[in-house]
């Protein structure tokens, strides 16, 4: 195996190899000292000519392939990221779709209001939330696809990477299908509610109890899975950055728990339901407040103020372990939930295989999956973060990191 320190020899051994043989003997003219003058200066001049250009093609053949590669794999990344933007984009279009028109109708029944006010109000509503929650999932594929499948494999602008790292295509393929299952749990939620149980409003009826479950799902499931997911995503990242957005996104995954909150409790209020009496409703309002507690621990002690240095390192496996506890609640009071509201609608029929049982049941199944997706994903050692390393290591855009966060 060649070497590095090694094309100098090999320069030198290949031009001794291909320079020309010596002139005749009667060719060469003698110099004063009886040396051949053309033997002696001329081969080594050629030979000198000859390993200085062989020496510098290995160099240039080295940048080009370097360079190939590079152009390459940015030009895999560049596809990546058209295909998960479209993606994103197409499903974000039914999700609003299917979400409009069961807003419309609901709205237009509620409030007296005309149908094309009615749909449209509800189209505004729900496109922007579907495309918010789109370009949030497109960019975290398609980001995890350039991360995963651009650094690690190259070693291009002297990042430090490892290649086995990221297991080639598993990681990015696991993140794809588990952002791909959160989009489907999501629009299975919205037909669900709005095909079976007649959309959405906020009037204090049924249809405002709808709100609550599609909330929830959203909030402390699906965008609090993709903030755990953070750290993995971008794995490159600044430390900092990756803290205020994985922060970020809680605090919208709470705002949005706290709007599914209040549509149950006006229900209730309004239908004269008592509250907290279920196995569910305590799960749930010990998930959020649980939540609430460690959103504000991990703002306490990794963003502001911030902790010491030896008390963020102990409490570290803690948050990481109570992430991962709570989003295994969140998943299993959704899923008594969703027995509860099929045992109080369909209590008669979910026996015999019920359109509305098989697709409230295959809601389950996704939200299950998604858990494991990305408990899967967290845990596994191999898509870990990589630690700082020492040894001039340049490292684009951002200082090193740091060990902790």
């Amino acid at each position: 195996m060649v070497t590095d320190d090694d094309q100098p020899t090999l320069a030198l051994s290949l031009s001794l190899s291909l320079s020309p043989p010596p002139p005749p003997p009667h060719l060469v003219r003698q110099s004063g000292s009886g040396l051949p003058v053309t033997s002696r200066s001329g081969l080594c001049c050629r030979s000198l000519t000859s390993c200085y250009i062989l020496n510098h093609l290995l160099e240039y053949e080295q940048i080009r392939t370097t360079l190939l590669a590079c152009v390459g794999e940015n030009l895999v990344s560049i596809i990546y990221l058209s295909l998960s933007l479209s993606l994103s984009l197409s499903l974000s279009l039914s999700l609003s779709l299917s979400l409009s028109l069961s807003l419309s109708f609901s709205l237009s029944l509620s409030l007296s209001l005309s149908l094309s006010l009615s749909l449209s109000l509800s189209l505004s509503l729900s496109l922007s939330l579907s495309l918010s929650l789109s370009l949030s999932l497109s960019l975290s594929l398609s980001l995890s696809l350039h991360q995963t499948l651009i650094f690690p494999t190259a070693n291009c602008w002297t990042m430090d990477s490892s290649p086995s790292s990221r297991a080639g295509l598993v990681f990015p393929g696991l993140v794809g299908v588990s952002q791909a299952v959160g989009v489907a749990i999501v629009v299975v939620t919205g037909v669900w509610l709005g095909h079976h149980h007649g959309g959405f409003a906020w009037d204090g009826s049924a249809h405002q109890f709808n709100v609550h479950p599609l909330c929830m799902v959203l909030g402390m499931v699906v965008l609090y899975g993709d903030a755990v997911l953070l750290y993995r995503v971008f794995p490159r990242e600044s430390k900092r950055n990756l803290k205020i957005l994985h922060g970020s996104i809680h605090l919208l995954a709470l705002l949005v728990s706290i709007i599914g909150l209040v549509a149950v409790f006006n229900f209730h209020r309004v239908s004269g339901i008592p509250d907290l009496y279920s196995l569910h409703s305590w799960c749930g309002v010990l998930t959020v407040t649980l939540f609430l507690v460690q959103w504000l621990m991990g703002l306490g002690f990794f963003l502001f103020p911030g902790a010491s240095s030896w008390l963020r390192e102990w409490y570290l496996p803690l948050h990481a372990f109570f992430g991962l506890f709570l989003l295994a609640v969140s998943i299993a009071t959704c899923l008594t939930g969703i027995t509860e509201k099929l045992l109080f609608s369909i209590m008669e029929t979910y026996s015999l295989r019920a359109p509305e049982g098989l697709l409230a049941n295959s809601l389950a199944l996704l939200l299950l999956l998604f858990g494991g997706l990305v408990g899967f994903i967290v845990t596994r050692e191999e898509f870990r973060r990589p630690p700082a390393r020492g040894g001039g290591a340049v490292r684009p855009l951002h200082l090193p990191d740091t060990q902790l966060p």
